[in-house]
């Protein structure tokens, strides 16, 4: 049932999401992405917040040790960057390799999320 909402966090059906539970959406697929990582490494701001609205956990991390924060910074995601910090995610968080989010968004040349 958990990978129903996963990939309705990874595209964006707010419908779906809205039916889960907080088990569900912080259950992982074989990456150890939940709902609310998938959301953040996709951009889907609006999905993201229907999600840590029921309590979605932002500081979860896949098999990497990458937080939601990590995956959107990657990207680039600014708007998913911003809510993230500004709703308390641990921006000190690092991965496997004891990268930072800042520092995999300068590794990968994103200048307006550093």
């Amino acid at each position: 049932m958990a990978e129903r909402y996963i990939n309705a966090a990874k595209d964006g059906y707010l419908d779906i999401l809205r039916e889960a539970s907080r088990r569900d959406l912080n259950s992982t697929d074989d990456d150890g992405m939940t709902a609310t990582l998938w959301a953040a490494r996709n951009g889907n701001l609006e999905a993201l917040r229907l999600i840590v609205g029921r309590e979605g956990d932002v500081d979860k991390s896949d098999y990497l040790g990458q937080t939601a924060l990590h995956h959107a910074a990657t990207r680039g995601h600014m708007g998913v960057v911003s809510y993230l910090v500004n709703y308390g995610c641990n921006v000190f968080a690092v991965d496997n390799d004891l990268h930072s989010a800042l520092e995999l968004a300068a590794l990968h040349d994103r200048q307006d999320i550093v």
